[in-house]
Protein backbone atom coordinates (compact mmCIF):
# COMPACT_ATOMS: atom_id res chain seq x y z
CA UNK A 1 0.00 0.00 0.00
CA UNK A 2 1.17 3.15 -0.95
CA UNK A 3 2.14 5.90 1.19
CA UNK A 4 0.37 9.14 1.49
CA UNK A 5 2.15 12.27 0.52
CA UNK A 6 3.01 14.31 3.70
CA UNK A 7 3.24 17.18 1.49
CA UNK A 8 -0.29 16.75 -0.04
CA UNK A 9 -2.28 18.42 2.58
CA UNK A 10 0.04 21.52 3.23
CA UNK A 11 -0.10 21.82 -0.96
CA UNK A 12 -4.07 22.09 -1.16
CA UNK A 13 -4.00 24.21 2.11
CA UNK A 14 -1.65 26.67 1.80
CA UNK A 15 -3.41 29.80 2.37
CA UNK A 16 -5.73 28.50 4.92
CA UNK A 17 -2.74 26.78 6.56
CA UNK A 18 -0.52 29.82 6.17
CA UNK A 19 -3.30 31.76 7.94
CA UNK A 20 -3.62 29.56 11.14
CA UNK A 21 0.32 29.66 11.73
CA UNK A 22 0.11 33.18 12.41
CA UNK A 23 -1.75 31.93 15.56
CA UNK A 24 -0.66 30.09 18.45
CA UNK A 25 -4.18 28.82 19.18
CA UNK A 26 -6.42 26.97 17.39
CA UNK A 27 -9.34 29.24 16.97
CA UNK A 28 -10.06 32.96 18.12
CA UNK A 29 -12.20 31.57 21.05
CA UNK A 30 -9.35 29.56 22.15
CA UNK A 31 -7.29 32.12 21.90
CA UNK A 32 -8.58 34.65 24.95
CA UNK A 33 -8.45 31.68 26.36
CA UNK A 34 -5.12 30.92 26.40
CA UNK A 35 -4.05 34.40 26.71
CA UNK A 36 -5.80 34.03 30.20
CA UNK A 37 -3.99 30.68 31.31
CA UNK A 38 -0.56 32.19 30.32
CA UNK A 39 -0.70 34.76 32.35
CA UNK A 40 -1.97 32.83 35.38
CA UNK A 41 0.86 30.83 34.99
CA UNK A 42 3.79 33.38 34.49
CA UNK A 43 2.12 34.64 37.63
CA UNK A 44 2.60 31.68 39.09
CA UNK A 45 6.22 30.78 38.09
CA UNK A 46 7.60 34.27 38.79
CA UNK A 47 6.10 33.20 42.74
CA UNK A 48 6.36 30.09 43.51
CA UNK A 49 8.94 27.52 40.81
CA UNK A 50 12.50 27.91 41.64
CA UNK A 51 14.04 26.25 39.28
CA UNK A 52 17.80 26.32 41.05
CA UNK A 53 16.35 24.92 44.28
CA UNK A 54 14.28 22.40 42.52
CA UNK A 55 17.23 21.08 40.39
CA UNK A 56 19.00 21.08 43.62
CA UNK A 57 16.74 19.25 44.94
CA UNK A 58 16.89 16.43 41.96
CA UNK A 59 12.51 15.83 43.07
CA UNK A 60 9.18 17.37 42.16
CA UNK A 61 8.02 19.33 44.99
CA UNK A 62 4.80 18.07 45.90
CA UNK A 63 3.45 21.69 46.21
CA UNK A 64 4.39 22.32 42.50
CA UNK A 65 2.31 19.74 41.52
CA UNK A 66 -0.61 20.64 43.63
CA UNK A 67 -0.70 24.26 42.34
CA UNK A 68 -0.15 22.70 38.59
CA UNK A 69 -3.55 20.68 39.34
CA UNK A 70 -5.05 24.04 40.70
CA UNK A 71 -4.46 25.62 37.55
CA UNK A 72 -5.91 23.19 35.85
CA UNK A 73 -2.29 21.85 34.47
CA UNK A 74 -2.96 18.25 34.08
CA UNK A 75 -6.90 18.61 32.29
CA UNK A 76 -5.56 20.81 29.22
CA UNK A 77 -5.81 18.15 26.60
CA UNK A 78 -9.28 16.57 28.37
CA UNK A 79 -13.08 17.03 26.87
CA UNK A 80 -14.57 19.34 28.82
CA UNK A 81 -16.93 16.29 29.19
CA UNK A 82 -14.88 14.83 31.14
CA UNK A 83 -13.92 18.05 33.56
CA UNK A 84 -10.65 18.80 30.85
CA UNK A 85 -10.04 22.27 29.08
CA UNK A 86 -10.58 20.64 25.82
CA UNK A 87 -7.33 22.54 24.78
CA UNK A 88 -6.22 22.14 20.87
CA UNK A 89 -3.07 20.39 20.74
CA UNK A 90 -2.08 24.00 19.66
CA UNK A 91 -3.16 25.86 22.74
CA UNK A 92 -1.83 23.24 24.81
CA UNK A 93 2.14 23.35 23.57
CA UNK A 94 1.58 26.99 23.93
CA UNK A 95 1.05 26.03 27.64
CA UNK A 96 3.80 23.85 27.65
CA UNK A 97 6.31 26.38 25.68
CA UNK A 98 5.54 28.58 28.60
CA UNK A 99 6.00 26.37 31.34
CA UNK A 100 9.74 25.71 29.92
CA UNK A 101 10.46 29.00 29.90
CA UNK A 102 10.73 28.51 33.69
CA UNK A 103 11.51 24.75 34.47
CA UNK A 104 12.19 21.74 32.52
CA UNK A 105 11.40 19.37 34.42
CA UNK A 106 8.29 20.92 35.82
CA UNK A 107 7.38 21.20 31.91
CA UNK A 108 8.37 17.66 31.70
CA UNK A 109 5.82 16.31 34.33
CA UNK A 110 2.50 18.25 32.82
CA UNK A 111 3.92 17.71 29.26
CA UNK A 112 3.97 14.03 29.26
CA UNK A 113 0.67 13.74 31.06
CA UNK A 114 -1.15 15.96 29.06
CA UNK A 115 0.30 14.33 26.05
CA UNK A 116 2.29 10.17 26.27
CA UNK A 117 0.07 10.00 29.14
CA UNK A 118 -3.64 11.01 28.45
CA UNK A 119 -3.57 10.48 24.15
CA UNK A 120 -4.30 7.13 23.93
CA UNK A 121 -7.28 7.15 26.61
CA UNK A 122 -8.77 10.36 25.15
CA UNK A 123 -8.49 9.00 21.58
CA UNK A 124 -8.90 5.01 21.58
CA UNK A 125 -10.23 4.00 25.22
CA UNK A 126 -13.80 2.71 25.68
CA UNK A 127 -16.21 5.08 26.89
CA UNK A 128 -16.12 3.25 30.41
CA UNK A 129 -12.79 3.70 30.76
CA UNK A 130 -12.77 7.50 29.54
CA UNK A 131 -15.36 7.93 32.30
CA UNK A 132 -13.38 5.79 34.93
CA UNK A 133 -10.04 7.92 34.72
CA UNK A 134 -10.10 10.87 32.73
CA UNK A 135 -12.07 13.26 35.74
CA UNK A 136 -9.53 12.03 38.34
CA UNK A 137 -6.63 12.75 35.79
CA UNK A 138 -8.05 16.32 34.89
CA UNK A 139 -7.84 17.58 38.18
CA UNK A 140 -4.25 15.96 38.81
CA UNK A 141 -5.96 13.27 41.36
CA UNK A 142 -4.23 10.97 39.25
CA UNK A 143 -1.08 11.62 37.09
CA UNK A 144 -0.16 9.44 33.88
CA UNK A 145 3.01 7.99 32.64
CA UNK A 146 3.86 6.09 29.04
CA UNK A 147 6.13 3.11 29.03
CA UNK A 148 7.33 1.79 25.98
CA UNK A 149 11.39 1.67 26.49
CA UNK A 150 12.76 -1.36 27.23
CA UNK A 151 16.56 -2.27 27.95
CA UNK A 152 16.74 -4.03 24.61
CA UNK A 153 14.20 -1.67 23.02
CA UNK A 154 13.90 1.73 22.20
CA UNK A 155 12.65 2.82 19.49
CA UNK A 156 12.49 -0.26 17.73
CA UNK A 157 8.83 -1.46 18.78
CA UNK A 158 9.41 -4.56 17.34
CA UNK A 159 11.67 -5.53 19.96
CA UNK A 160 9.45 -5.11 22.70
CA UNK A 161 9.46 -8.30 25.02
CA UNK A 162 7.21 -7.66 27.33
CA UNK A 163 4.05 -10.13 26.80
CA UNK A 164 0.24 -10.11 27.42
CA UNK A 165 -1.35 -13.47 27.04
CA UNK A 166 -4.97 -14.75 27.65
CA UNK A 167 -5.26 -17.30 30.90
CA UNK A 168 -7.35 -19.26 32.17
CA UNK A 169 -8.63 -17.18 34.21
CA UNK A 170 -10.23 -14.78 31.92
CA UNK A 171 -7.56 -11.88 32.59
CA UNK A 172 -4.91 -10.70 30.59
CA UNK A 173 -1.49 -12.01 31.58
CA UNK A 174 1.44 -9.14 31.40
CA UNK A 175 5.06 -9.43 32.38
CA UNK A 176 8.33 -8.15 31.34
CA UNK A 177 10.26 -4.34 32.17
CA UNK A 178 9.78 -1.18 31.24
CA UNK A 179 13.08 1.88 31.74
CA UNK A 180 13.08 5.64 31.56
CA UNK A 181 9.23 5.80 32.34
CA UNK A 182 8.88 9.55 32.85
CA UNK A 183 6.21 10.57 35.84
CA UNK A 184 7.00 7.01 36.66
CA UNK A 185 7.37 7.69 40.41
CA UNK A 186 4.74 10.49 40.55
CA UNK A 187 1.74 8.14 38.30
CA UNK A 188 -0.92 6.45 39.55
CA UNK A 189 -2.37 5.60 35.98
CA UNK A 190 0.42 4.47 33.12
CA UNK A 191 0.20 3.32 29.43
CA UNK A 192 2.07 0.27 28.15
CA UNK A 193 2.93 -0.98 25.24
CA UNK A 194 3.40 -5.08 25.10
CA UNK A 195 3.11 -7.39 22.35
CA UNK A 196 0.27 -10.11 22.53
CA UNK A 197 0.71 -13.23 20.09
CA UNK A 198 -2.32 -15.19 19.84
CA UNK A 199 -4.88 -12.27 21.17
CA UNK A 200 -8.00 -11.56 18.76
CA UNK A 201 -6.75 -14.28 16.56
CA UNK A 202 -3.55 -12.36 15.52
CA UNK A 203 -0.61 -14.04 15.04
CA UNK A 204 1.41 -11.26 16.21
CA UNK A 205 -0.05 -8.30 17.45
CA UNK A 206 0.79 -5.52 20.07
CA UNK A 207 -1.70 -3.96 22.33
CA UNK A 208 -2.06 -0.97 24.64
CA UNK A 209 -3.14 -1.85 28.30
CA UNK A 210 -4.09 0.33 31.62
CA UNK A 211 -2.17 -0.46 34.76
CA UNK A 212 -2.67 1.63 37.69
CA UNK A 213 0.12 1.32 40.39
CA UNK A 214 -2.03 -0.86 42.89
CA UNK A 215 -1.91 -3.43 40.16
CA UNK A 216 -0.83 -6.89 42.16
CA UNK A 217 2.57 -7.28 40.42
CA UNK A 218 3.28 -3.91 39.48
CA UNK A 219 6.36 -2.35 40.70
CA UNK A 220 8.40 0.78 40.79
CA UNK A 221 11.59 1.39 40.50
CA UNK A 222 14.03 3.68 41.66
CA UNK A 223 14.66 7.14 40.98
CA UNK A 224 17.13 7.40 38.28
CA UNK A 225 19.81 9.95 38.53
CA UNK A 226 20.05 11.72 35.47
CA UNK A 227 22.42 14.90 33.94
CA UNK A 228 19.59 17.15 33.35
CA UNK A 229 15.69 17.19 34.07
CA UNK A 230 16.70 16.18 37.49
CA UNK A 231 13.49 17.10 39.43
CA UNK A 232 11.37 15.18 36.78
CA UNK A 233 10.52 11.57 37.62
CA UNK A 234 12.18 8.60 35.88
CA UNK A 235 11.85 4.97 36.79
CA UNK A 236 12.14 1.59 36.10
CA UNK A 237 8.77 -0.08 35.71
CA UNK A 238 8.23 -4.00 36.45
CA UNK A 239 5.23 -6.41 35.38
CA UNK A 240 5.42 -9.92 37.28
CA UNK A 241 2.52 -11.66 35.57
CA UNK A 242 0.10 -9.14 36.27
CA UNK A 243 -3.47 -9.98 35.91
CA UNK A 244 -5.78 -7.47 34.15
CA UNK A 245 -9.12 -7.53 32.91
CA UNK A 246 -9.60 -7.38 28.82
CA UNK A 247 -11.24 -3.97 29.59
CA UNK A 248 -8.07 -1.89 30.39
CA UNK A 249 -7.09 -2.68 26.29
CA UNK A 250 -6.80 0.68 24.97
CA UNK A 251 -7.87 0.42 21.19
CA UNK A 252 -8.45 -3.06 19.93
CA UNK A 253 -6.75 -6.03 20.78
CA UNK A 254 -3.56 -6.49 18.75
CA UNK A 255 -4.01 -3.62 17.31
CA UNK A 256 -1.91 -1.13 19.18
CA UNK A 257 0.05 0.11 16.33
CA UNK A 258 -1.96 2.86 15.53
CA UNK A 259 -2.34 4.18 19.02
CA UNK A 260 1.28 3.61 19.34
CA UNK A 261 2.35 6.09 16.45
CA UNK A 262 -0.48 8.47 17.58
CA UNK A 263 0.77 8.61 21.45
CA UNK A 264 4.08 9.03 20.13
CA UNK A 265 3.01 11.68 17.42
CA UNK A 266 1.49 13.85 20.44
CA UNK A 267 4.17 12.98 22.66
CA UNK A 268 6.94 14.34 20.66
CA UNK A 269 5.22 17.63 19.80
CA UNK A 270 4.56 18.48 23.12
CA UNK A 271 8.43 17.77 23.65
CA UNK A 272 8.86 20.03 20.79
CA UNK A 273 6.95 23.04 22.38
CA UNK A 274 9.24 22.55 25.76
CA UNK A 275 12.23 23.02 23.36
CA UNK A 276 10.89 26.27 22.09
CA UNK A 277 10.36 27.68 26.21
CA UNK A 278 13.90 26.63 26.90
CA UNK A 279 15.75 28.16 23.25
CA UNK A 280 13.21 31.14 23.88
CA UNK A 281 14.23 31.86 27.71
CA UNK A 282 17.94 31.24 27.15
CA UNK A 283 17.98 33.68 23.94
CA UNK A 284 16.05 35.98 26.46
CA UNK A 285 19.39 35.89 28.33
CA UNK A 286 21.47 35.79 25.88
CA UNK A 287 20.72 39.64 24.95
CA UNK A 288 20.27 40.45 28.11
CA UNK A 289 24.40 39.44 28.48
CA UNK A 290 25.42 41.13 25.77
CA UNK A 291 24.20 44.14 26.29
CA UNK A 292 25.89 44.03 30.12
CA UNK A 293 28.99 42.27 29.53
CA UNK A 294 32.04 44.38 28.21
CA UNK A 295 35.35 43.36 26.56
CA UNK A 296 37.84 45.80 25.42
CA UNK A 297 35.73 48.64 27.04
CA UNK A 298 32.77 47.40 25.12
CA UNK A 299 29.74 45.79 25.15
CA UNK A 300 30.48 42.69 22.95
CA UNK A 301 26.51 43.12 21.86
CA UNK A 302 28.60 45.21 19.38
CA UNK A 303 30.70 42.42 18.01
CA UNK A 304 30.53 41.13 14.71
CA UNK A 305 30.34 37.64 15.55
CA UNK A 306 28.16 38.13 18.81
CA UNK A 307 25.91 39.85 16.66
CA UNK A 308 25.95 37.03 14.29
CA UNK A 309 24.88 34.72 16.94
CA UNK A 310 21.91 36.53 18.05
CA UNK A 311 20.98 36.84 14.88
CA UNK A 312 21.22 33.05 14.21
CA UNK A 313 19.50 32.24 17.05
CA UNK A 314 16.59 35.02 16.28
CA UNK A 315 16.17 32.99 13.02
CA UNK A 316 16.39 29.43 14.65
CA UNK A 317 13.50 30.90 16.63
CA UNK A 318 11.34 31.82 14.13
CA UNK A 319 12.09 28.29 12.16
CA UNK A 320 11.29 26.35 15.51
CA UNK A 321 7.94 28.32 16.18
CA UNK A 322 6.57 28.23 12.54
CA UNK A 323 7.63 23.85 12.10
CA UNK A 324 6.04 23.68 15.78
CA UNK A 325 2.62 25.14 14.37
CA UNK A 326 2.52 24.03 11.22
CA UNK A 327 2.34 20.30 13.02
CA UNK A 328 -0.20 21.69 15.98
CA UNK A 329 -2.86 23.22 13.21
CA UNK A 330 -2.27 20.21 10.85
CA UNK A 331 -3.52 17.80 14.22
CA UNK A 332 -6.26 20.90 15.15
CA UNK A 333 -7.59 21.67 11.68
CA UNK A 334 -7.29 18.43 9.83
CA UNK A 335 -6.88 15.86 11.82
CA UNK A 336 -3.68 14.66 9.40
CA UNK A 337 -1.54 11.71 10.40
CA UNK A 338 1.60 13.95 12.07
CA UNK A 339 3.87 11.24 12.75
CA UNK A 340 5.89 12.50 10.05
CA UNK A 341 5.96 16.37 10.59
CA UNK A 342 6.05 15.73 14.08
CA UNK A 343 9.54 13.95 14.07
CA UNK A 344 10.92 16.88 12.14
CA UNK A 345 9.69 19.07 14.62
CA UNK A 346 11.03 17.05 17.48
CA UNK A 347 14.18 16.77 16.10
CA UNK A 348 14.93 20.72 14.65
CA UNK A 349 13.55 21.63 17.81
CA UNK A 350 15.64 19.88 19.82
CA UNK A 351 19.07 20.01 18.06
CA UNK A 352 17.84 23.83 17.51
CA UNK A 353 17.57 24.29 21.01
CA UNK A 354 20.75 22.63 22.02
CA UNK A 355 22.69 24.80 19.82
CA UNK A 356 20.97 27.70 21.03
CA UNK A 357 21.44 27.06 24.51
CA UNK A 358 25.66 25.82 23.47
CA UNK A 359 25.57 29.81 22.27
CA UNK A 360 24.22 31.40 24.65
CA UNK A 361 26.88 29.72 27.34
CA UNK A 362 29.66 30.90 25.14
CA UNK A 363 28.43 34.18 25.37
CA UNK A 364 28.64 34.06 29.16
CA UNK A 365 31.99 33.28 28.84
CA UNK A 366 33.01 31.95 32.30
CA UNK A 367 30.23 32.38 34.25
CA UNK A 368 27.83 30.05 32.05
CA UNK A 369 30.04 27.14 32.99
CA UNK A 370 28.98 28.40 36.74
CA UNK A 371 26.06 27.03 38.36
CA UNK A 372 24.74 30.21 39.62
CA UNK A 373 23.89 31.88 36.69
CA UNK A 374 21.14 29.14 35.88
CA UNK A 375 23.11 28.79 32.38
CA UNK A 376 24.46 25.09 32.79
CA UNK A 377 21.19 23.45 34.44
CA UNK A 378 19.35 25.19 31.17
CA UNK A 379 22.31 23.07 29.21
CA UNK A 380 21.98 19.66 30.90
CA UNK A 381 18.02 20.53 30.67
CA UNK A 382 18.43 20.50 27.20
CA UNK A 383 20.97 17.16 26.18
CA UNK A 384 17.65 14.55 26.40
CA UNK A 385 15.55 15.82 24.45
CA UNK A 386 17.87 14.70 21.11
CA UNK A 387 17.38 10.97 22.83
CA UNK A 388 14.15 10.75 24.19
CA UNK A 389 10.99 10.26 22.19
CA UNK A 390 12.60 8.63 19.39
CA UNK A 391 16.34 9.07 19.27
CA UNK A 392 17.00 11.79 16.27
CA UNK A 393 19.25 9.22 14.36
CA UNK A 394 16.26 6.72 14.13
CA UNK A 395 13.89 9.35 13.26
CA UNK A 396 15.50 10.27 10.26
CA UNK A 397 15.72 6.94 9.13
CA UNK A 398 12.37 6.91 9.67
CA UNK A 399 11.77 9.94 7.79
CA UNK A 400 13.61 9.12 4.97
CA UNK A 401 11.79 5.82 4.74
CA UNK A 402 8.17 7.73 4.04
CA UNK A 403 10.25 9.78 1.73
CA UNK A 404 10.90 6.71 -0.55
CA UNK A 405 7.95 4.81 0.16
CA UNK A 406 5.28 8.20 -1.20
CA UNK A 407 4.11 7.72 -4.51
CA UNK A 408 2.22 10.66 -6.86
CA UNK A 409 3.74 13.20 -5.94
CA UNK A 410 1.20 16.16 -5.57
CA UNK A 411 3.23 19.27 -7.82
CA UNK A 412 2.65 22.63 -6.81
CA UNK A 413 4.87 25.92 -6.90
CA UNK A 414 5.01 28.17 -3.67
CA UNK A 415 6.12 31.05 -5.58
CA UNK A 416 2.44 31.39 -7.41
CA UNK A 417 1.36 31.72 -3.77
CA UNK A 418 2.94 34.24 -1.83
CA UNK A 419 3.47 38.28 -1.92
CA UNK A 420 5.64 40.07 -3.35
CA UNK A 421 8.54 40.23 -1.15
CA UNK A 422 8.62 36.49 -0.69
CA UNK A 423 8.69 35.20 -4.73
CA UNK A 424 12.65 35.15 -4.64
CA UNK A 425 12.81 32.88 -1.08
CA UNK A 426 9.59 30.94 -2.89
CA UNK A 427 11.14 30.57 -6.18
CA UNK A 428 14.36 28.96 -4.24
CA UNK A 429 12.31 26.74 -2.29
CA UNK A 430 10.70 25.52 -5.46
CA UNK A 431 14.16 24.74 -6.99
CA UNK A 432 15.42 23.11 -3.80
CA UNK A 433 12.30 21.00 -3.60
CA UNK A 434 12.66 20.08 -7.24
CA UNK A 435 16.39 18.83 -6.96
CA UNK A 436 15.48 16.53 -3.40
CA UNK A 437 12.69 15.10 -5.70
CA UNK A 438 14.88 14.52 -8.06
CA UNK A 439 17.54 12.53 -5.59
CA UNK A 440 14.63 10.90 -4.24
CA UNK A 441 13.98 9.70 -7.69
CA UNK A 442 17.71 8.59 -8.43
CA UNK A 443 18.05 6.78 -4.69
CA UNK A 444 15.14 4.64 -5.63
CA UNK A 445 15.82 3.71 -9.02
CA UNK A 446 19.85 3.31 -8.38
CA UNK A 447 19.51 1.00 -4.98
CA UNK A 448 16.09 -0.46 -4.90
CA UNK A 449 14.55 -1.90 -1.80
CA UNK A 450 18.60 -2.05 -0.94
CA UNK A 451 18.28 1.55 -0.26
CA UNK A 452 17.11 0.53 3.50
CA UNK A 453 20.75 -0.45 4.08
CA UNK A 454 22.58 2.89 3.60
CA UNK A 455 21.67 5.06 6.37
CA UNK A 456 24.63 7.37 6.22
CA UNK A 457 23.13 8.26 2.68
CA UNK A 458 19.33 7.98 4.59
CA UNK A 459 20.22 10.27 6.69
CA UNK A 460 21.57 12.81 4.44
CA UNK A 461 17.90 12.88 3.06
CA UNK A 462 16.23 13.30 6.14
CA UNK A 463 18.15 16.30 6.50
CA UNK A 464 17.36 17.83 3.80
CA UNK A 465 13.62 16.84 4.06
CA UNK A 466 13.92 18.68 7.45
CA UNK A 467 15.29 21.79 5.77
CA UNK A 468 12.03 21.68 3.47
CA UNK A 469 9.49 21.91 5.60
CA UNK A 470 11.40 24.62 7.84
CA UNK A 471 11.27 26.58 4.95
CA UNK A 472 8.09 25.95 3.69
CA UNK A 473 6.28 26.50 7.21
CA UNK A 474 8.13 29.64 7.45
CA UNK A 475 7.21 30.75 4.44
CA UNK A 476 3.74 29.97 4.36
CA UNK A 477 3.77 31.80 8.09
CA UNK A 478 5.13 35.33 7.12
CA UNK A 479 3.74 35.28 3.62
CA UNK A 480 -0.02 35.26 5.93
CA UNK A 481 1.68 37.60 7.90
CA UNK A 482 2.63 40.19 5.46
CA UNK A 483 -0.67 39.51 3.33
CA UNK A 484 -3.01 40.26 6.76
CA UNK A 485 -1.32 42.80 8.00
CA UNK A 486 -0.45 40.92 11.21
CA UNK A 487 2.99 42.21 11.50
CA UNK A 488 3.66 45.24 10.03
CA UNK A 489 5.68 46.62 12.72
CA UNK A 490 7.95 43.52 12.35
CA UNK A 491 7.71 42.66 9.10
CA UNK A 492 10.97 44.02 7.59
CA UNK A 493 12.74 42.30 10.68
CA UNK A 494 10.48 38.52 10.06
CA UNK A 495 11.55 39.35 6.13
CA UNK A 496 15.36 39.07 6.92
CA UNK A 497 15.04 36.30 8.91
CA UNK A 498 12.70 33.90 6.87
CA UNK A 499 15.36 35.27 4.04
CA UNK A 500 17.92 34.23 6.04
CA UNK A 501 16.56 30.89 6.97
CA UNK A 502 15.87 30.03 3.05
CA UNK A 503 19.71 30.61 2.20
CA UNK A 504 20.40 28.13 5.43
CA UNK A 505 17.82 25.82 4.49
CA UNK A 506 19.34 25.66 0.45
CA UNK A 507 22.96 24.92 2.01
CA UNK A 508 21.41 22.20 4.31
CA UNK A 509 19.29 20.86 1.28
CA UNK A 510 22.40 21.00 -0.82
CA UNK A 511 24.53 18.97 1.56
CA UNK A 512 22.23 16.54 2.39
CA UNK A 513 21.46 15.77 -1.20
CA UNK A 514 25.95 15.65 -1.83
CA UNK A 515 25.45 13.15 1.30
CA UNK A 516 22.35 11.06 -0.16
CA UNK A 517 24.12 10.68 -3.56
CA UNK A 518 27.47 10.01 -1.97
CA UNK A 519 29.50 7.02 -3.97
CA UNK A 520 32.11 6.56 -1.28
CA UNK A 521 29.47 6.09 1.94
CA UNK A 522 30.97 2.30 2.29
CA UNK A 523 34.93 3.46 1.88
CA UNK A 524 34.69 6.00 4.44
CA UNK A 525 32.22 2.89 6.76
CA UNK A 526 34.89 0.49 6.16
CA UNK A 527 37.55 2.62 6.30
CA UNK A 528 36.67 3.90 9.55
CA UNK A 529 35.91 0.43 11.02
CA UNK A 530 39.39 -1.18 9.56
CA UNK A 531 41.44 2.16 11.57
CA UNK A 532 44.16 0.65 13.82
CA UNK A 533 45.35 2.87 16.58
CA UNK A 534 48.75 2.08 18.50
CA UNK A 535 48.02 -1.52 17.46
CA UNK A 536 44.62 -2.06 18.66
CA UNK A 537 42.04 -2.54 16.24
CA UNK A 538 38.76 0.04 16.70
Amino acid sequence: MATVDPFAIIASNAAALGTALTSAAATADESEMLQIILEAIRRWTEQSVDDAAIDAAGRMPREVVAQAAELGLFGLTIPEAYGGAGFSMSAACRVIEEVATADRSVATCIGLHCGLGLRGLIRYASEDLKRHYLPDMATGKLLGAFAATEPNAGSHIAGVSTTGTEGADGKLHVTGQKIYVTNGGLAQVFTVVAKTPGLAGARHGWSVFLFEKSDAGLVVGAEEHKLGIKASSTTTLDLDDVALDPSRIVGEPSKGLEAFHEILSWGRTMMSAGCLGTARVAYDRAVEQVMLREQFNRPIGEFGQVRQKIATMRATLYGMESVQRLVTKLQDLYDADISWVSSIAKIYNSEGAWNIVDDVLQLFGGSGFIEETGIARILRDSRITRIFEGANEVLRFNLASVALTVKDRTPWSLEALVVDALKADARRYDDASARLEASITALKKRYGFRVFDHQVLLAGLANALIARVVMLASLLRLNAELDSGVAPATGKQDLRLVTYLCHDGMRQIEAGIQQATWDEEEQLINAISSFEYDGVKS
